[in-house]
């Protein structure tokens, strides 16, 4: 079977998240996923798929690490100097 990403290599990995079927050019070992699914990953905890990118850095933000605000997101770093979020104690 043909990597699906490169459509080259031959497929000797599968995708954690996506369930892909990649090579190993196109795969990261350290988290066991394909590298279409490292490039949507949240910016800050990198662990969780992001569902929006930030409306004011354009960072990819998972939902727990954004706050939405009417239709747009902004991660979290972005919405606490905004004012959006405070910080605890504040």
């Amino acid at each position: 079977m043909k990597c699906e990403l490169c459509l080259l290599n031959e497929a000797s990995r599968v995708c954690r998240i996506c369930g892909r079927h990649v090579c190993v050019d196109d795969y990261v070992e350290d988290k066991g996923i394909c590298i279409a699914c490292r490039d949507t990953l949240c910016y800050i905890c990198g662990e969780r798929l992001a569902v929006s990118l930030c409306a004011r850095c354009g960072k990819p933000v998972c939902r727990l690490h954004s706050v939405r605000v009417g239709l747009v997101r902004y991660c979290v770093n972005c919405a606490r100097e905004l004012g959006i979020l405070h910080q605890p104690g504040n």
